[in-house]
């Protein structure tokens, strides 16, 4: 019984099978570990792959944010009622934009519910941002689309109000004024 456990012979007492010596791994038993472990490294590998590719479209898309987010503060000052289209340089990028009604002009109300001082629509402003491509210190002919974007913006225009001249700024009305008054 020195050579066992609960009556059983140990590992290295016991006979190997016929026709089969315990040498190790045979060839096809290592052909198919190697396919099983280049299945799941490709696998792997894809993944890395995927990730790589979100990682680099999230950082363009991190440095683009900064000229959007520029180019909407910018319009957010524009008036469409007044100025419906037009292009902007902005300092290393431009931006472009047109301006739709959306909703008809109105005449607006004040807190009180009464007759307002301005005529005002809602207006759909669609705008692209581009940046533009500096090469040794010379604009290059041309820029870099950041892509279309939306955003809606009340239009106004003051109609009446209390002394002076309040279409002195320029708006619509006072220039149809200019211009019959001038014929």
């Amino acid at each position: 019984m020195s050579g066992t456990f609960w009556g059983r012979p140990k590992a290295s007492e016991a006979s190997p099978p016929r026709g089969r010596s315990i040498r190790g791994f045979t060839l096809l038993e290592a052909v198919v570990a190697l396919a099983v472990f280049s299945a799941g490294a490709m696998a792997l590998y894809g993944l890395f792959n995927t990730n790589l590719i979100s990682l680099s479209r999230a950082h363009e898309t991190m440095d683009q944010a900064p000229y959007v987010d520029y180019a909407i503060d910018y319009l957010s000052a524009v008036n469409p009622r007044l100025r419906p289209e037009g292009q902007v340089d902005l300092g290393g990028f431009d931006v472009t934009w047109t301006a739709t009604l959306v909703e008809p002009v109105r005449q607006s109300q004040n807190g009180n519910g009464f007759m307002g001082n301005f005529e005002v629509g809602l207006y759909e402003v669609a705008f692209e941002v581009r940046v533009l491509d500096l090469r040794d210190g010379a604009l290059a002919a041309r820029a870099t689309s950041l892509g279309m974007y939306r955003m809606r913006l009340v239009g106004f225009e003051k109609v009446r109000g209390l002394g002076g001249d309040f279409a002195a700024g320029g708006g619509v009305k006072a220039e149809r004024a200019r211009g019959a008054v001038a014929s």
